[in-house]
């Protein structure tokens, strides 16, 4: 990063008011927690701290439409990530920032449910994150060698990258807009 866009990027920080400097540094150090705990923690035992996995369509996993004063909550959660996402020393891919926004929402009260799907199909699978993986007509993936998995899908529905995203009460927090050839797998929810 140059010398001219570092102070341009302080020189905004500096101006965004000390609400916003606050979800900013917040999305910023949520991101890195998520990115190692995700290294460090394996799937299962982290997920099971998230609530329990639902099947799509389960009517536990609707979440109740919030009042205005959530909504905002939510989007402004929302920009913070999307605005510090990309400015990482690392890629922070879609699982994180749904990690990071509903950690962000749990602590203002705010239920966010965090959902797993998976591309299928051919063409362009996930959102705008950049996660996704290009599907060739022959079921392989592009931009890394094929495997013997890769081989053992043509001829079929063809599998792509996986995608996390998160909605609360209506507001779609990280991973959106949902490409066409996604499918839902599933969403975490806190049942009681």
């Amino acid at each position: 990063m140059s010398v001219a866009r570092l102070v341009r990027r302080a020189r905004t920080f500096a101006t965004i008011g000390a609400d916003r400097q606050g979800l900013v540094l917040e999305a910023v150090v949520r991101l890195a927690v998520a990115r190692l705990v995700l290294i460090a923690i394996p799937f299962p035992r982290l997920a099971a701290r998230w609530g329990m996995l639902l099947p799509p369509g389960d009517p536990r996993a609707a979440s109740a439409p919030a009042d205005d004063h959530a909504r905002r909550i939510a989007r402004r959660v929302q920009w913070a990530i999307e605005t510090v996402a990309p400015l990482m020393p690392f890629r922070a891919a879609c699982v994180q920032q749904a990690v990071a926004a509903r950690g962000m929402l749990a602590r203002r009260g705010i239920v966010g449910i965090v959902h797993f799907g998976i591309g299928i199909g051919t063409g362009s699978v996930m959102s705008r994150d950049g996660i996704g993986q290009r599907v060739a007509s022959n079921g392989r993936m592009t931009g890394r060698r094929s495997t013997s998995a890769d081989d053992a899908v043509s001829g079929r529905a063809q599998l792509s990258a996986g995608h996390a995203w998160v909605d609360a009460g209506g507001v779609k927090v990280t991973g959106f807009p949902l490409d066409a050839a996604l499918v839902e797998l599933g969403c975490f929810v806190r049942c009681p």
